[in-house]
């Protein structure tokens, strides 16, 4: 549960660090620039825990850009709030891994605006 402070805070932002660290820090300062409250995870390389950061510091948004992402020009945004939600409804697991409403891939360009249409989203 969170308490009154957190309650007032912006919702947060997690860059996850998958393959370039120095990547994921410039996300985040571009999130930043933009008003947006971001960490970059800067903990193990593991993916699962690095979602279980996000998750325990009650994160929105993850955001993810490894090697594939950035071949291709994109980003990866996963609404965790949603995913979660999503996931109570979930009995399998070929059922889960087929679910991917709550996670998108966005041109790289389109970072901010896409964070932050997903930040309104969640908050009416």
């Amino acid at each position: 549960m969170k308490d009154r402070s957190e309650a007032a805070l912006p919702p947060l932002v997690v860059v996850l660090a998958l393959d370039d660290p120095q990547a994921s820090f410039k996300i985040a300062g571009e999130l930043r620039a933009a008003g947006m409250r971001t960490e970059t995870y800067v903990g193990t390389k593991k993916f699962g825990d690095q979602l279980k950061y996000a998750d325990k510091r009650g994160a929105a948004i993850a955001v993810m850009e490894g090697s594939d992402e950035r071949a291709k020009g994109e980003v990866t945004l996963k609404d965790l709030a949603l995913g979660a939600e999503l996931a109570k409804n979930i009995e399998s697991r070929a059922e889960w891994v087929g679910n991917r409403e709550a996670q998108i891939s966005v041109k790289r360009e389109e970072l901010v605006q896409k964070v932050r249409e997903m930040l309104a989203r969640g908050q009416t």
